[in-house]
C-alpha cells in the first residue's frame, strides 16, 4: 500500500504544471485624456486548450479601447475561439481551442485605457481558471496600478502668471 501512495505521489509530483500571469503597465501616472496601455502575459504554460479571466478596474477612471486589442491567440488554429467582452468595472477574456496552445510564452491581451476623471485605481484579476484536459494551478501576478492626475488648464496657468505679475509689480513699487 505505501509503494501504491509513492507511486501516486510522484505521478502527480511530476505532472504538476504551474504558469505565471503578469500585468504590466507603461504608464503609472497618466493626465485626463492620455491612455495606459495593458499588457497581460502568460509565462510557463503547457498546452492550455481553455482559460476564462476577468480583469478588474475602475470604469469611472478608465474607459476600454476596443480596437486596440491585440493578442497572440488571434493567430492560432483558425478553429480556436478567443473572445472579449467588456461590462461596466471589467474586462472578460475566455479561450477555447481543440487543438491545445503550445507550451512557452505568450501574449494574452494587450489594449488601451484612456483615463476619464482624476483618482487611483488598481487592477485584478478575478475567476482565473486555466485548463488542458484538467485543472492546473496558475499563479497570479496583479500588482499593477495607475492613477490619473489632472493637467492645469491654461485659464490656471494665466491666474497664476497674472498673480505673479501683481505681486512683483507691488514688490517693484515699495
Amino acid at each position: 500500500m505505501k509503494k501504491f501512495f509513492m507511486m501516486l505521489v510522484l505521478m502527480i509530483g511530476f505532472n504538476a504544471n504551474a504558469g505565471l500571469i503578469t500585468l504590466d503597465t507603461t504608464n503609472d501616472v497618466v493626465a485626463i485624456g492620455d491612455t495606459v496601455s495593458i499588457e497581460i502575459n502568460a509565462q510557463d504554460f503547457d498546452f492550455t486548450d481553455t482559460f476564462s479571466f476577468s480583469l478588474t478596474y475602475d470604469s469611472s477612471l478608465f474607459s476600454y479601447d476596443e480596437f486596440s486589442l491585440m493578442s497572440d491567440l488571434f493567430f492560432t488554429n483558425p478553429f480556436g475561439f478567443f473572445e472579449v467582452n467588456a461590462f461596466d468595472g471589467y474586462i472578460a477574456f475566455s479561450f477555447l481551442d481543440l487543438d491545445p496552445l503550445p507550451s512557452g510564452n505568450f501574449n494574452l491581451a494587450s489594449f488601451n485605457l484612456t483615463a476619464l476623471a482624476e483618482g487611483f485605481s488598481g487592477f485584478a484579476f478575478t475567476g482565473v481558471e486555466f485548463y488542458e484536459g484538467g485543472f492546473f494551478p496558475v499563479i497570479v501576478d496583479s500588482s499593477s496600478t495607475a492613477s490619473v492626475q489632472a493637467v492645469p488648464e491654461p485659464a490656471t496657468w494665466l491666474i497664476l502668471l497674472l498673480a505673479l505679475a501683481v505681486m512683483s509689480r507691488k514688490r517693484f513699487i515699495r
